[in-house]
Formats: C-alpha cells, structure tokens, sequence
C-alpha cells in the first residue's frame, strides 16, 4: 500500500469524514431519533450552504471562502447541537501549510415569534501564525504561534451572513488551548479526538484510517500510541 503524503491524508480524511457522516446520520434516522429530526432541521435552514461534493482536491482548500458547511458524524453525547465543519487549507507549505478548521454546533430554539431559530457555539483549530503570514515581526514569536483552539464569534470575517445566534460576550482571543499537533493533518485528527472522544477516534482509525496513519508527524504518533495502550 502507497503512503500518502501528510497532504494527501489531509484530503483522503476529509472525504472519509463526509462518507461517514452521510452512514451514521443514516442509523439515526433509522431509529427514527429526536436528533436525526434535529439535523434535518437545521439542514432545511442552513441547506443554501451545506456541502455537496465528496472530493477535496482543489489547492487552496476555501469552504469558508465559498461559504459550505461539511455535515459531520452526530455527536455522541451533547446531542441538542449538531456539528458542521468549515475551512481554510493551503498544502502549499508542506507541514507548515496554513490551515484553518472552523467547527459549528448548533441547535434549534424557538423564538419569540413562535419560529425556529438556530443558536450554538463555534471553535477554531488552527496552525500556527507564522503559517498563515500573521506575524508582524519574523524575529518575534507570535501569541499564537503553535496549533491551537479557540472560541470564534461568528464567521464575519469571511463575509457570511449571521446563520447562528450564539452569546455576543464570546471571547475570540484568549484563552487559547494547545494542541498536540504539528501538522495540519495532525489538526484534522485532533478535531475528531476532540469532537468524539478517545475510543471513538480509535474505532475510527481502525476502521478508516490505518492507510493514513503513517502521514501522522512523529509527535502525534507519540499521542496515538499512548492512547492505544490503556
């Protein structure tokens, strides 16, 4: 089997992220669950902006420039929010390619005009600032000058409209929480350890992702082998 490239996996998990989404979603609706009746709720709203394509190969990468939303694997616990996943990738750079995850959970209130309103919560991951051209000074680290998450606002930045109403007071800069990641394909990984937890992101590996695991960086790989040995 040919190893891929940590750019390669970046992409090859992506697309296996969506294929497995569209079967867990599946057995929700199966079981006939409040939570698959949530998701297609928010996916009539938000349906101008959701993903339809399978195949990731364009350089840079721009969802978020291209206002999509990629529907992600339900939740496992948490299940009043939904998780949609939008991003900011140019492989340009190798391992230092700036790449940028932004992750939305939303859920569904009923306003005060009897409709139905999407509320929730969003993060970043993202790689360091010196990836992404920020830093206003080469000789100086930056404050976010290594993978990180962070809380986000909304997706203004980039010209979207409001399709979320979340807490206005939401701080976007700090606190700022390391990652265990080097590589943006390494942050791909650490979005669904984050999102699902450890023995979910096992099964997964097993199951999806033995063909990637040689793309890890050699730190992550250090993360992933203390996992599988408890």
């Amino acid at each position: 089997m040919l190893q891929k490239t940590p750019d390669q996996a970046f992409r090859r998990l992506l697309e296996t992220l969506v294929r497995i989404q569209a079967i867990e979603w599946q057995r929700e609706e199966e079981k006939a669950s409040k939570y698959a009746v949530l998701r297609e709720g928010i996916s009539r709203t938000l349906y101008q902006f959701l993903n339809q394509r399978a195949k990731f190969d364009d350089n840079p990468l721009e969802l978020v420039v291209g206002h999509r939303l990629i529907l992600l694997p339900p939740l496992q616990q948490d299940r009043h929010l939904v998780p949609f996943l939008t991003l900011s990738y140019d492989g340009n750079g190798g391992d230092d390619s700036c790449c940028r995850l932004y992750i939305l959970l939303l859920g569904l209130n009923r306003n005060s005009k009897g409709r139905d309103e999407v509320y929730g919560i969003g993060f970043r991951i993202e790689s360091p600032e010196r990836n992404c051209q920020e830093q206003s000074c080469e000789s100086q680290i930056g404050a976010h000058d290594f993978y990180h998450s962070q809380l986000i606002l909304n997706l203004e930045r980039y010209n979207w409209p409001m399709i979320y109403r979340t807490f206005p007071q939401v701080p976007t800069s700090q606190p700022s929480f390391p990652l265990w990641a080097i590589t943006p394909f390494d942050a791909l990984l650490n979005l669904i350890l984050t999102l699902y937890g450890a023995r979910y992101y096992l099964q997964f590996l097993r199951n999806h992702g033995q063909s990637l695991a040689s793309a890890m960086s050699p730190e992550f790989k250090r993360l992933n082998a203390r996992l599988q040995s408890k």
